[in-house]
């Protein structure tokens, strides 16, 4: 699952630039999607809900926002 939800971010990034500008601050969530990927690849299905601190959130929200489209 995690691997096809990879290639679904993948496929956003690639049209991510066709997006309308209006809409494009709806999709600035995407931007935590790889940490959590990412995550819940290193941990364990058991250990439960893959989290990341509110700091790293905000700094991957920030850092997305501040770069601009389409580089997702």
């Amino acid at each position: 699952m995690i691997a096809l939800a990879r290639d679904h971010l993948s496929a956003f990034e690639q049209g991510a630039s066709a997006l309308p500008i209006s809409l494009r601050p709806a999709f600035l969530p995407l931007a935590l999607s790889r940490a959590y990927l990412t995550k819940m690849e290193s941990g364990s299905p058991i250990d439960g809900v893959a989290r990341l601190s509110a700091l790293r959130r905000h700094w991957l929200l920030l850092r997305r926002a501040g770069k601009g489209w389409p580089a997702l």
